[in-house]
């Protein structure tokens, strides 16, 4: 008994190894198992077409489909054809379906056929599959209309002289488009669940992991800084000591800065800390900002023009104000500045357009290159590169400012351009969104 179990799990998991992601093993598993249940199923209705009712036609014609469906599961997921796999065996379904509506000359066959084709392709596919989608309903609607021209009633008829026996047999199938209905349902479920739940403990390790790192890093990271700032005081060293030691201390702040922020928006997206959103006049927000980052502006000469085009001071945006300023705001201009040339300018214009206020940063620097660009928001994509002045960054800011302002009902756009010999002007525009405040104000607090 377990043999054949064995030898069952090997056929269900055929086209499965350790690259197969986890979300299309759920799909290979489901066809495996349907065409071998269907495989049994057309030789047991040929054994009864052929032992029965003599019908050695039919009997063929069952056998050669029960073989089909074992081809288009298990035979095209072998060869890695995953798409084909699911595409065929869901069409071979509902052909079946239409082939025994044919035979009976009953309508009700043919309306399930059509059931079939409308339920199997949104248990074998998801949303984003949409031609698989098209094609699987298209097939059983062809089938359908097929009969309608042809009225199947012309088709071979069963005649039985017994009238239970022209029920029984009738019933037999019926059974057939019910049983593929509840089983591909019942698959497709626990597939899913089973993905879900591996899913929930790989995010659960991953969460109790990171917890662990970013506790043990915080600590070594800051007894490291405080060093730096100890020697940096109370040493005498000459000036390339110093710069390297001051290096070192810029990358410890750094590092210890991405934890702090992705720490807090872990504890935002776990829901054990809040956005407090509020309504912010984001002029003097920016003032300030750009206050605190004078030395970095002053190191490469580089000034700030703050614009208030259409922007009055009862346009208030609503955000988290921390968030807004020093996750958001002073990433992008940190960026900014670090790609801009020494001696050149930083344009920020604020504007108002109906419900939204808008934040536009400009700068004249480098430029994004057009393949970084697309990702310049993703996880899990480095697009990390050195400044004008070889400042190193982590590639995690405009992730988390898009994310943070994703989750205020806000949203982050981008357009860059790279000089090129016919043109010299380069530059980069960030463009902030958010709601803009209307009275009566709601404060509120929004988990992330």
């Amino acid at each position: 008994m377990e043999k054949i179990k064995l030898i069952i799990k090997k056929i269900i998991f055929t086209g499965v190894d350790e690259k197969t992601p986890k979300s299309l093993k759920a799909y290979i598993v489901q066809t495996n198992t349907n065409g071998l249940i269907y495989f049994v199923l057309d030789f047991l209705l040929a054994l009864v077409f052929s032992i029965l009712l003599s019908d050695s036609y039919v009997s063929k014609l069952l056998m050669f489909a029960g073989v089909i469906f074992l081809f288009s599961s298990i035979g095209l997921n072998k060869l890695r054809f995953y798409n084909l796999s699911r595409v065929s065996t869901v069409t071979v379904g509902s052909l079946l379906v239409v082939l025994c509506s044919f035979y009976l000359g009953k309508n009700v066959l043919a309306h399930a056929s059509l059931l079939l084709g409308a339920i199997f392709p949104f248990v074998y596919f998801n949303s984003r599959e949409r031609w698989q989608i098209f094609v699987c309903l298209l097939m059983p609607i062809i089938g359908f209309c097929l009969l309608l021209f042809l009225d199947y009633d012309w088709g071979p008829q069963i005649n039985i002289q017994s009238k239970s026996a022209q029920m029984a047999l009738e019933a037999v199938f019926m059974f057939v488009p019910f049983f593929g209905i509840v089983s591909n349902t019942f698959i497709a479920v626990r597939a899913r669940e089973e993905v879900s739940e591996e899913l929930k403990k790989s995010q659960e390790h991953i969460n109790m992991l990171f917890k662990v790192l970013t506790h043990d890093i915080s600590t070594p990271l800051g007894v490291a800084t405080m060093g730096c700032e100890l020697v940096k005081r109370k040493a005498h060293l000459d000036d390339e000591t110093l710069k390297r030691i001051d290096k070192v201390y810029t990358s410890l702040k750094n590092t210890s800065l991405i934890i702090k922020k992705v720490k807090h928006m872990a504890m935002l997206e776990g829901g054990k800390a809040q956005y407090q959103i509020e309504a912010i006049d984001l002029k003097p927000l920016i003032d300030s900002l750009v206050e605190e980052l004078a030395d970095q502006l002053k190191e490469k000469d580089i000034t700030i023009d703050i614009i208030s085009k259409n922007l009055t001071n009862n346009d208030l945006a609503l955000a988290d104000k921390s968030i807004l300023k020093y996750q958001v705001i002073q990433n992008i201009l940190t960026n900014a500045i670090k790609f801009s040339e020494i001696s050149s300018k930083i344009i920020i214009c604020l504007s108002s357009f109906k419900d939204f206020v808008t934040i536009e940063i400009q700068d004249y620097g480098v430029g994004i290159e057009k393949e970084k660009l697309s990702d310049l928001f993703s996880w899990t994509i480095a697009t990390s590169t050195k400044g004008t002045n070889n400042e190193m960054g982590t590639g995690y800011g405009m992730p988390l400012a898009f994310n943070f302002l994703k989750v205020m009902g806000g949203k982050l756009d981008v357009t860059s351009k790279i000089a090129t010999v016919d043109d010299l002007s380069s530059g980069t525009k960030f463009t902030i969104t958010l709601p803009i405040y209307k009275e009566p104000l709601q404060i509120s607090q929004k988990s992330a």
